[in-house]
């Protein structure tokens, strides 16, 4: 039977509604998705102490260094997406041209989400806000 929320999410609110199904409402699955994401691309490495590389490294360091901090950030996301959403699977990161935002970074999730023995392409926009948060959006 699948879940539309996550374990955080149940445990934080225990008044939500969450229901067991054969088919699971995938809107709300991508949401729970998209909201684990978020607090995944937000927080920093060694910001949990119980899980230390939750998180991706601190930005300053890519703000600092050129195209090679850039493929590592890259490369950061992937693995924390791989390893703290267990709901994605085949997950691509791909940095996108910068274009009329100037200096705003902008990435590219794609992965395949499994729900219901099914598994579905879902994608993200990821931006880096110029106050240093990650925005995601389906």
């Amino acid at each position: 039977m699948a879940r539309e929320l996550s374990l955080i999410e149940r445990v934080r609110h225990p008044d939500r509604e969450d229901r067991r199904s054969v088919e699971p409402d995938f809107t709300r699955l991508v949401q729970s998705v998209l909201r684990n994401l978020e607090r995944l691309l937000n927080s920093r490495h060694g910001a949990a102490p119980a899980c230390l590389d939750y998180g991706i490294p601190s930005l300053e360091d890519v703000k600092h260094g050129g195209s090679e901090s850039l493929r590592e950030l890259t490369n950061d996301i992937r693995t924390s997406v791989e390893k703290y959403e267990p709901r994605l699977h085949a997950v691509r990161v791909r940095l996108l041209p910068r274009g009329d935002e100037g200096l705003m970074l902008r990435y590219d999730i794609t992965a395949e989400l499994l729900a219901g023995g099914r598994r579905s392409r879902v994608h993200f926009e990821t931006r880096v806000e110029t106050s240093g948060r990650m925005s995601i959006k389906e």
